[in-house]
């Protein structure tokens, strides 16, 4: 029998067990140390190796499409290009003291991060551009 381990405020599963044993462990072990992140167990269903369960909601497992699971990685490189522009955005100013050769630079690498994630091919193996140093 397989068991899933789930965040019961979030709903998400955070682990996949062989045997009960182990999975009450874990949401021991775990409600124990904390009281904001409680975790609960659920029996898996019978299709788990080949059916991407990720959600428990009133007890019953959710399946989550791979569309919906590249949305969401896509969703997470965005938010982590975001960031990355946003360390730059001074090398964009009037007022900048980089050379032109350096901003030239910059200015590839910012738009290198612009074209994410559409460049990106294999969404679980990801070649962040290299910024200039």
């Amino acid at each position: 029998m397989t068991y899933f381990v789930y965040l019961t405020n979030e709903n998400f599963i955070v682990s996949k067990f062989d045997s009960e044993e182990e999975a009450n462990n874990l949401v021991n072990s775990n409600n124990q140390i904390s009281s904001n992140n409680q975790y609960s167990m659920i029996e898996a269903p019978e299709d788990n190796n080949s059916v991407n369960y990720t959600k428990v909601v009133d007890g019953v497992c959710i399946v989550e499409t791979q569309d919906e699971i590249n949305e969401e990685k896509l969703e997470q490189i965005r938010i982590e290009r975001n960031r990355l522009l946003l360390n730059c955005d001074w090398t964009d100013l009037p007022n900048c003291p980089l050379s032109d050769e350096k901003k030239t630079e910059w200015q590839s690498y910012r738009t290198a991060l612009r074209d994410f994630p559409s460049s990106i091919s294999d969404l679980d193996n990801i070649t962040w551009p290299i910024a200039p140093s």
